[in-house]
């Protein structure tokens, strides 16, 4: 049975509608006990064992004196936000790291990953790396990165392509060396965070 919000009525017979009645405390009792401990589980009785969100289509809206910490899609899944009074700042709590990803120099192929769909690589040290429509809302995410390199260019680093603009879903960078040399190095590690 499902939980009755009319019951009992004015004019019920409470020996018709005591059934009825029960049911609603079972019922009562079945959806509380989705997030807290029991109501007849003794000491712990009422509290939180976990906090089940849904995703919100949107930022809720505060009012003075109000914080709201929600769920929402961040791209590819569901991230937990909390938002300041009078619709204030909204700050993403949980993967604070947007995106990263490690491939291989020399073809592109993505060793591991999150929120990073391919890495194309167009040249010999040249390559985009692509992310999932709406892992970024903006292009102001902030990169950082090293290299597994190769003996004698310690000194090389993994750098933003100046050609090319960044959008919200792609990513041009070089591995550049000493004197100008673009070179596959063995690994390339790349973190990106903000943008949201």
């Amino acid at each position: 049975m499902a939980y009755l919000n009319n019951i009992p009525n004015a004019n019920d017979i409470l020996a018709i509608s005591q059934g009825q009645i029960k049911e609603n405390f079972s019922q009562l009792q079945t959806q509380f006990s989705v997030d807290h401990d029991s109501l007849l589980a003794g000491g712990a009785t009422g509290k939180h064992f976990k906090l089940t969100m849904p995703e919100q289509s949107s930022d809720p809206t505060t009012g003075a004196d109000e914080g709201v910490l929600y769920t929402k899609d961040s791209g590819t899944e569901t991230d937990l936000y909390y938002r300041t009074e009078n619709n204030g700042l909204i700050r993403k709590i949980s993967n604070m790291i947007n995106a990263y990803v490690v491939f291989t120099g020399a073809t592109g192929v993505v060793v591991d990953s999150h929120n990073v769909s391919s890495v194309t690589r167009s040249a010999a040290g040249r390559y985009v790396v692509n992310f999932p429509a709406g892992t970024f809302t903006n292009t102001n995410y902030i990169p950082a990165g090293m290299i597994k390199t190769i003996p004698g260019e310690e000194g090389a680093a993994i750098n933003e392509e100046a050609s090319i603009a960044r959008t919200t879903t792609t990513f041009p960078c070089v591995a550049a060396a000493s004197g100008a040399l673009i070179f596959d190095p063995t690994t390339v590690y790349l973190i990106f965070v903000g943008g949201r």
